[in-house]
């Protein structure tokens, strides 16, 4: 077993450093790291060199830029005190001035900030490994010294264990020195040579037998036997003995003399060298630094370890024996010759950086150290390179992170375990108003208004547990105040055994994002015209009621309300003014009704009301009767009075149902009831409004099939020029042969195909026939135009143009032969459409006419500019044009008024010879009613033109 003298706490360090966390930190690491390892602090030069004159530690660990007395100071009256005392400097300097100032007065080590404790805790070991060698080294020598000297004594004043053997009476003489060498006091055992014998080591005595009768035989002194001495208490001692045999003239041995000499001590030196000379060989060889000795007369590599030859692709024999130069290791020489100069000059080289180059061309940069050394009275020289290429490529990493992380607009923070920031970059600075110094030492809750500072808290408390980054959104406050959304991530720093000791956060101003996102989201739920809610979010809150309405059992209502009218005033007046009144509508309405309700806007002119928590059914017929109450006042839009009247269907939970949907759809029913009855009033939901709902739904379904099932014909009615009597046009008028209810007229069905879009698809299915049956009266040889009336819906469609192009070409019939009969409403709902649909239109050969002319409002103005060639005075003027003078009197001016502007006049539904007399009279020119005929099938009004 190897002895061990020395132990850790034999050592002591002095560790010098002015910053508080820093001295701290490495204090405990220090502490952690080397138990029993004496350490005094001191916070600045004056007090460490205070400290070492007491205590006067073997190694000295200090930063360099200090307040009162820097490092560099310090060292140089350490050195001057002590000079065998080891220096190792902590610091953030690494120019040459401080580094040649360091090489100057002796410090051993130098180990950069931020300091990396692998890197410094391998300086320590190697200091520490140095200190507790050379004690060893020395004591060990110092002891073979002594030993020597006793031995040389020994020999000069016969002070050695000696004894003499008389072969005649066997008995032996022992001095003093010898019975101790055996353990036994002077003259307790009776001295014999057999006596001797029984104190030998059993596995050594044969040995030392033989030996003796060899000398006997050999008539010659036994010369250093080493052999093994068991004492009365067990313990083994190493003698080195010598003997002499006397003869007598007859050749007998008459008597022996000899020498004992313990040699314990002595073995056990030199087996502590050998043990100190192999573990120094390990240590060389698995150092994982290059190192080498090499020969300081010439420069000769002597040995190398194994680092040295993996780092640089050599073989030993390659090395041995020759120079660095010669191997071309040194990327530039003249750092080499830096190095010999500085050991020349100081004694030693520390920490010196220089660039290596491998035999395969690859540079390092490394950090070499070198001092002197004897081998065998060889002056010799050690040299240690430590490869730092992966530590300057992390510094250069660090820095380039580190700029970055300064130009980045992000706020980019560290805390410690505990949420204490300790760095704050630029882009923080920026984002929230405080300076890096302002915020350093502070939780990074402070940035957190009152009721987040638990959220922030409890988020962090969840950090240690979590792998991944931890990323949400949320308020905190700027310097000055403001309350600002940010990105929050947070993601946990942990050391290498996996413990959390920081966070890394990065904060991102989400403001503009955050408020534009709520901006759109509003805007999503609610109408832009009147910032009501709409329909999805009105249809939400319904949800929302109804089940609260379930579990405390309580009604609501739901009110559907529709503007009358509405249409006409938004063409009359613009959609800007219609605007200003849907505008005008929501806010009254908003503040009539109860602070629980809820006013939506659907579409259109149509708005929905909620009520819920309704105790009394009264609370629906109060709020209704204000709801009618704020259309009595008129609205004024442009400086225009105008008055508005609206329609409203109610229904009731539970009453009419459990549904969202269910309520909406029977109070939409209860408010057509309430305006097909004469509008400007309320309808609570009944059987009744549902016998006829289902009835209408019913009819939407069979009149979207009836296209399909050939349930559609058209009847046509003929058009008489009166002067002439000849019939000039025919009117195509649809009829729809139901299979229920026979046959119906448009009156019957037209308002709900209006309604549900129905319209569309008969529409073309109308044009389409019409054109047919004239392309056939036209190979018939009848030279008139077929009308065909559009809805006010087919009119505005896009697709006009292309849907009559298509079913003239299909048909095949000229566009001549086609004339569009609009009504006047229709036009007049968007005059530009109109005015640019019908001249496309018009150039490619198709007539206009426009039907119940003077009902209407239309604008004199239009009419001119429009490219129309009839005008169809209505049948409601034509009825008593014989007993009414005012009707005579429209009629008339009618006619005046188209002739004038180039237009045609057709008076509808002439019966009697009278109404044609009149009409004859003021010079109308057309006709049409039953009179003549009512509408007929195709074949009937084939008979009646070649009758007539």
């Amino acid at each position: 077993m190897e002895p061990a003298p020395y132990q850790i706490r034999d050592i002591s360090l002095l560790f010098v450093e002015d910053e508080i966390e820093a001295r701290d930190m490495l204090s405990r690491m220090l502490g952690m790291n080397y138990p029993g390892l004496t350490l005094y602090v001191a916070e600045n030069g004056v007090a460490g060199l205070e400290i070492f004159r007491r205590m006067r530690p073997e190694i000295v660990m200090t930063d360099i830029n200090m307040p009162l007395m820097n490092g560099i100071a310090m060292s140089r009256e350490i050195k001057q005190i002590e000079p065998e005392a080891t220096i190792v400097a902590v610091t953030a300097h690494s120019d040459t001035s401080y580094l040649l100032s360091a090489i100057e007065i002796g410090i051993d080590h130098y180990v950069l900030k931020p300091v990396n404790y692998e890197e410094l805790f391998g300086v320590i070991d190697k200091v520490v490994d140095k200190i507790m060698l050379k004690r060893l080294v020395g004591e060990q020598l110092e002891q073979i010294r002594r030993r020597e000297q006793q031995l040389s004594e020994a020999q000069k004043v016969a002070h050695l264990g000696s004894w003499e053997w008389d072969a005649q009476s066997g008995q032996a003489v022992c001095s003093d020195e010898l019975y101790r060498i055996l353990g036994l006091e002077p003259g307790t055992v009776p001295p014999s040579y057999r006596a001797f014998l029984e104190r030998v080591h059993p596995a050594d005595r044969d040995t030392l037998e033989k030996g003796v009768a060899q000398a006997i035989d050999g008539r010659q002194a036994l010369s250093f036997q080493y052999f093994r001495i068991v004492r009365p208490d067990g313990s083994p001692r190493i003698v080195r003995g010598q003997l002499e045999v006397n003869f007598a003239e007859s050749g007998e041995p008459v008597s022996m003399i000899g020498t004992c000499h313990d040699v314990t001590e002595q073995k056990g030196a030199e087996a502590a060298l050998r043990a100190s000379e192999q573990r120094f060989a390990r240590i060389f060889q698995a150092t994982p630094d290059l190192l080498s000795i090499t020969s300081a007369a010439d420069g000769l590599y002597i040995e190398v370890n194994r680092a040295f030859l993996k780092a640089l692709g050599h073989q030993l024999s390659e090395v041995i024996g020759h120079t660095a130069p010669e191997l071309g290791i040194w990327v530039d020489e003249r750092e080499r010759q830096v190095m010999l100069q500085a050991l020349q000059n100081q004694g030693e080289v520390r920490d010196l950086e220089v660039r290596f180059k491998s035999r395969s061309g690859r540079q390092f940069v490394g950090l070499v150290s070198a001092e002197p050394i004897e081998i065998d009275g060889r002056e010799c020289v050690l040299t240690l390179f430590k490869d730092i290429s992966e530590r300057k490529r992390l510094e250069e990493a660090r820095a380039r992170l580190a700029a970055i992380v300064e130009s980045s607009d992000d706020a980019i923070m560290a805390t410690d375990a505990e949420g204490i920031i300790t760095s704050w970059n630029a882009g923080a600075e920026k984002v929230f108003g405080y300076s890096a110094q302002e915020m350093k030492g502070r939780h990074l809750s402070f940035l957190a208004p009152p009721e987040r500072k638990e959220e922030i808290s409890r988020l962090r408390q969840g950090i240690p547990d979590e792998e991944q980054v931890t990323h949400f959104d949320t308020v905190h406050i700027t310097k000055d105040g403001t309350r600002i959304y940010v990105s929050l991530t947070i993601s946990p720093i942990r050391s290498a055994d996996g413990t959390m000791v920081g966070t890394s956060c990065i904060a991102r101003d989400v403001t503009e994002r955050t408020q534009m996102e709520e901006i759109i989201k509003h805007q999503a739920q609610h109408d832009t015209l009147t910032d009501l809610p709409n329909r999805k979010l009105f249809m939400d809150f319904l949800a929302l009621e109804l089940a609260q309405a379930r579990r405390n059992r309580r009604s609501l209502a739901v009110l559907f309300m529709d503007l009358d009218h509405f249409k006409q005033i938004n063409d009359t007046l613009g959609h800007a003014a219609g605007d200003l009144l849907l505008q005008g509508v929501a806010q009254r309405l908003k503040r009539c009704v109860r602070e629980s309700d809820t006013v939506a806007r659907i579409g259109g002119d149509e708005f929905n009301v909620l009520m819920p928590d309704l105790i009394q059914s009264d609370d629906v017929g109060k709020v209704v009767g204000k709801i009618m109450g704020v259309f009595e006042a008129p609205f004024l839009l442009d400086n225009v009075e105008v008055n508005a009247a609206t329609s409203v269907g109610i229904s009731m939970f539970p009453e009419d149902g459990d549904s969202s949907e269910e309520l909406v759809q029977k109070a939409d029913s209860a408010m057509y009831v309430a305006k097909q009855s004469s509008g400007s009033s309320y309808q609570f939901y009944n059987d009744e409004i549902n016998i006829r709902t289902v009835a209408r739904q019913k009819m939407e379904r069979m009149l979207r099939a009836a296209v399909q099932k050939g349930e559609l014909e058209l009847l046509y009615q003929p058009q008489v020029r009166i002067d002439t009597g000849r019939v000039v046009g025919a009117e195509a008028l649809l009829r729809w042969r139901h299979p229920e209810r026979g046959v119906l007229l448009p009156a019957q069905f037209l308002a709900v195909a209006e309604e549900t879009g129905a319209i569309i698809p008969i529409g073309e299915w109308v044009i389409f026939n019409a054109c047919a049956q004239m392309k056939k009266w036209q190979a018939q040889g009848f030279g008139f135009a077929v009308t065909v009336n559009l809805s006010n819906r087919e009119f505005r469609q896009p697709n006009l143009l292309e849907l009559t192009s298509r079913a003239l070409a299909q048909t095949g019939l000229s566009p001549h032969a086609l004339e569009l009969e609009v009504s006047e409403k229709g036009i007049m709902g968007n005059v530009d459409y109109s005015l640019r649909n019908m001249r496309r239109l018009t150039e490619m050969g198709v007539g206009f006419s426009v039907d119940d002319f003077g009902v209407g409002a239309s604008s004199l103005h239009w009419i001119k500019q429009l490219p129309i060639g009839k005008l169809k005075i209505d049948r409601s003027f034509i009825r008593d044009i014989v007993t009414e003078p005012n009707d005579l009197a429209v009629v008339s001016a009618v006619i005046c008024m188209s002739h004038n502007l180039k237009m045609k006049v057709n008076a509808v539904g002439v019966e009697t010879q009278e109404q044609l007399a009149l009409i004859r009279s003021h010079g109308c020119d057309e006709m049409q009613g039953e009179l003549v005929s009512g509408p007929l099938p195709p074949l009937e009004f084939e008979k009646l033109v070649a009758n007539m």
